[in-house]
């Protein structure tokens, strides 16, 4: 029986008009570079060949994309659910919203980090974002295209958390999701990285002033999960405001449970969009040149034998004998690049 997948990113390009210290997208130096049209439309076969029933635009910022519009009605007419990943800039005009929808968009996750210009900015580098961006999300509600709103901790906002969930929820945001800012692939600086410790101290605290006044916000536990008080920690995920990385509904890390990959635009293959440096394999040839369908299906089988359970190592021995294991799954591998897992995971969870 052939592997199969649930999902795959493609990354229309590393170009962004917003400046996010912390984004993936500061490794590729925001290359303007597209994917092709002609590689997009190949990989959306092949992928639904192998299961794939869902299809995620990210970047950079895809609405950025030249083939955005063609790549959504190719989607649509697949029967592909088509995602797209964005700061939610260029969804203010709403005429530009309206034909992304028409053309087959069918859900959005909108990236928010401030509740007033000036917040905003430290996080973007762009003043106007946050205007845009506000319109952006109002424009959804208006045209009731389903999204979500995800802001990422780091230094620049941490202190800001529970202000942020207030804001988008007296917005009327339905999903608000929280992200941790994880290290950078290729950068060795990451100065704008919380440590583990204390992401597990601003969440617990968030959740308790959230709590209290009824706000509920979901946070993506990509931090081990011995790091939190355990009686807090049963009532963050028993109530979903902690999502573990594995084990939950909402749950997702596509390379502990095999579900999908990325393409970057020149065709390579990704097992995370984080790791921009360090592609798996490629759909295109020696010659960049698109491959035959079989040599194509040949290399997302190997790439999908690679992944998955059976394929992931824990960070520490401690991790083993851990009744939460299976739904922390040590934390996400890219925290280990700048902190040592021997100082924030307890074995005696």
């Amino acid at each position: 029986m052939e592997a199969s997948f649930g999902k795959f990113w493609l990354v229309s390009t590393y170009a962004c008009d917003n400046r996010c210290p912390g984004c993936y997208t500061n490794a590729k130096g925001f290359s303007k570079d597209e994917l092709p049209c002609e590689v997009a439309t190949v990989i959306m076969d092949e992928m639904q060949a192998l299961g794939a029933k869902q299809c995620v635009l990210i970047g950079g910022e895809p609405t950025m994309w030249r083939e955005l519009l063609k790549i959504l009605k190719y989607g649509k007419d697949k029967g592909l659910f088509m995602k797209i990943v964005t700061n939610g800039r260029k969804l203010a005009d709403k005429g530009f919203l309206q034909k992304m929808i028409d053309t087959g968009l069918n859900f959005a996750a909108i990236s928010i980090h401030g509740t007033t210009t000036e917040e905003h900015l430290a996080t973007t580098g762009v003043k106007r974002s946050f205007e845009q961006t506000l319109q952006g999300i109002r424009n959804c509600q208006e045209l009731k295209l389903p999204f979500i709103t995800l802001s990422t901790i780091n230094t620049a906002n941490k202190d800001h958390i529970v202000e942020i969930a207030r804001f988008l929820h007296d917005l009327g945001v339905e999903n608000i999701i929280f992200n941790l800012a994880s290290p950078i692939e290729g950068d060795e600086d990451n100065d704008r990285i919380l440590s583990p410790r204390d992401l597990a101290n601003i969440i617990t605290k968030a959740y308790l002033a959230l709590k209290a006044v009824g706000v509920k916000a979901h946070f993506y536990a990509t931090i081990p999960l011995c790091l939190f008080d355990r009686d807090i920690l049963t009532r963050m995920i028993d109530e979903s405001y902690l999502v573990p990385l594995s084990g939950g509904e909402i749950s997702e890390c596509n390379i502990y449970d095999g579900s999908g990959i990325a393409f970057d635009p020149k065709g390579e293959i990704l097992t995370c969009t984080h790791q921009v440096n360090s592609p798996v394999g490629s759909i295109l040839d020696d010659q960049h040149k698109i491959r035959i369908r079989e040599e194509i299906r040949d290399v997302l089988l190997r790439v999908r034998q690679t992944i998955g359970p059976e394929n992931w190592e824990y960070p520490s021995k401690d991790c083993d004998a851990c009744d939460m294991r299976i739904k922390c799954i040590g934390g996400c591998p890219l925290f280990w690049r700048a902190f040592d897992p021997k100082d924030y995971v307890d074995g005696n969870f």
